[in-house]
């Protein structure tokens, strides 16, 4: 009786990991081709849903990688919500993010230096923190929880993600308002310091060029800044990362008409 129960038990666990990892396939693939338009050069919001949902179902039969997971599902969201075009209604996105930070800090507790987790707790909170503006955010602390997770990863894995922790590091400096008595740490030469150094090692992630370039402006090095613009205006979209090129151009574009600078 034991011995029956016993390969009842792996068999059914046996099941799970298969189902779970057919999943996990099925998302990757969704998302590894969200970059793939359909008419009209649209992107297909649809297949981005659908693999958000299979990375949900995926992580409630998981028992192990769950940090990866996680990471998939971060990136998922943050494509469908931030670098895609949407009328999504600002609270829905409040409430996605909200839930993710509940989940990847339920995560952490069992796994702090995972990169996977603290890159994407970095990520969410960053993205929440533009959804309630900056100066609520820096009032809330979140700024301070961007910086501690990213300064983990930057320990862990300083070029993981394009070098995300020293961009996100240069970024948190210059979009961090300074607030007596609060908030003493932000500076725009540590902004400048932390970008140059993601640029040495990941010069083909534009989006390093995008902050660096509004770092420099603001620092007064309008040239150098300048040249930086048109670096992200000018290079050539690619089809892997279509969606994501057109998404940053377009904020370049905005950003140059705001310093009325000609394009």
């Amino acid at each position: 009786m034991k011995k029956t129960l016993l390969i009842f038990l792996i068999f059914l666990l046996l099941n799970i990991y298969m189902f779970s990892n057919s999943i996990l396939k099925q998302a990757d693939e969704l998302f590894n081709s969200r970059n793939i338009p359909i008419e009209g050069n649209k992107p297909d919001v649809k297949k981005i849903e659908k693999a958000i949902n299979l990375y949900k179902s995926a992580l409630k039969n998981a028992d192990k990688d769950r940090d990866i997971i996680l990471y998939k599902l971060t990136k998922a969201i943050d494509f469908k919500y931030f670098i895609l075009d949407n009328n999504y209604k600002k609270s829905e996105i409040k409430k996605v993010y909200s839930e993710l930070i509940e989940s990847l800090l339920k995560e952490l507790k069992t796994k702090p230096n995972s990169k996977y987790l603290n890159y994407s707790i970095s990520l969410a909170y960053g993205r929440y923190a533009t959804l309630i503006g900056v100066f609520t955010a820096a009032r809330k602390g979140m700024a301070g929880k961007i910086k501690k997770y990213t300064l983990r990863l930057y320990k862990i894995d300083k070029n993981f993600e394009n070098c995300f922790a020293p961009m996100m590091m240069g970024r948190i400096h210059f979009k961090t308002p300074k607030i007596p008595l609060l908030l003493n740490w932000p500076s725009n030469k540590k902004s400048k310091k932390y970008l140059e150094e993601a640029l040495k090692d990941c010069n083909n992630y534009y989006y390093i060029h995008f902050f660096l370039a509004d770092t420099l402006y603001k620092l007064g090095y309008k040239n150098r800044a300048l040249k930086y613009y048109k670096t992200v205006l000018d290079f050539k979209i690619r089809d892997e990362f279509r969606f994501e090129d057109l998404s940053l151009k377009k904020e370049c574009s905005q950003r140059l008409k705001e310093l009325k600078i000609p394009i």
